[in-house]
């Protein structure tokens, strides 16, 4: 069963592994044809995700716009160091011609008129956050992998002064930072006015692994039922996969019935078994409400700007698994 991926624009092997034993293919959006890295590529030659991307052109302005964008932070950041370096007096962050330099730029952005490329602007928004994502996704990983080879090597020593280190000291945690906490309601209002570009969703049921994003988009929307949580949802052999088979038979209907809290609420109670090895896990519904219109509707974005969906789609399903 498909399931959408949100709002990040790239997924870890080890939240698409979880994920994926529930709904597969996941879709994961793109902002640019350019942007798709070696691990999604592979998970994608896997059948895992199903990558898409809405808007393919003004690929060369899009990262002309990316390069530009990466330039400026290296010499903003040279140039800050040279300032600081060399300033002997003062505040550092203050000059009194800042002011009259930053009403005079004011002034001159004021006096052009031109109307801005709100899908532009969101498809580079999701690119440097995806860039960003995919350093930090890197940088947990090769931690984890230098470890995982540290516990490798005082595993092979066999002088009796090493076989006194405590082998039961706790080992790296697997889990990934949130990243969903940097920025949570611009990289939503990006997704979102990137995911309106696509003629035809190919699900109603979208799923998080971020925290932060999360309880952000539950403070805005009060009206999201739960139809459960704390379902057993891990890759080994633990859970039954008659389990997984189960619950996604459930979220795939509730995509098009009408909701009925009591009636599913009977049928989730049968899908938990007794294992808690999974991962939290929590799914919630907002009836009668289009995919594309609710997060137009809780990241302001306006519905008339939207392609006209064509989905037979009744209610929207949000979840996370982590």
């Amino acid at each position: 069963m498909n399931a959408i991926y949100f709002p990040f624009t790239c997924v870890s092997k080890q939240h698409a592994e979880k994920l994926s034993a529930i709904f597969e293919p996941l879709t994961v959006y793109l902002p640019s044809a350019g942007s798709i890295s070696s691990q999604l590529e592979a998970l994608s030659t896997t059948g895992r995700i199903d990558i898409r991307i809405p808007v393919q052109k003004d690929e060369d302005k899009l990262m002309g716009a990316y390069q530009e964008h990466i330039q400026w932070g290296k010499t903003h950041r040279q140039n800050v160091k040279s300032y600081l370096k060399h300033r002997t007096e003062g505040h550092y962050l203050y000059d009194d011609s800042w002011s009259a330099q930053i009403r005079s730029d004011i002034q001159s952005i004021s006096k052009t008129k031109t109307s801005p490329d709100t899908v532009f602007s969101a498809r580079l928004f999701l690119l440097i956050a995806q860039q960003y994502d995919q350093h930090h996704l890197e940088m947990i990983q090769n931690v984890q992998s230098i470890a995982n080879k540290e516990k490798s090597i005082f595993k092979g020593l066999k002088d009796d002064d090493f076989q006194k280190i405590d082998e039961h000291c706790e080992p790296l945690s697997d889990s990934m930072p949130d990243l969903g906490l940097y920025m949570p309601q611009e990289r939503l209002s990006s997704w979102c006015t990137l995911m309106k570009q696509d003629d035809e969703i190919p699900s109603s049921i979208l799923i998080t692994s971020s925290p932060g994003v999360w309880e952000h988009l539950l403070d805005v929307s009060p009206e999201a039922e739960i139809i459960g949580q704390g379902f057993p949802v891990h890759y080994a052999e633990s859970t039954s996969s008659k389990q997984c088979q189960d619950l996604a038979e459930l979220l795939s209907s509730l995509q098009t019935e009408e909701w009925s809290s009591s009636n599913h609420q009977r049928t989730w109670n049968r899908l938990i078994g007794k294992d808690q090895t999974g991962v939290h896990s929590e799914f919630r519904i907002i009836p009668d409400i289009h995919p594309k219109t609710f997060f137009s509707r809780h990241t302001k974005q306006l519905v008339n700007n939207m392609k006209p969906h064509t989905e037979s789609f009744r209610n929207t399903i949000i979840g996370i698994l982590q």
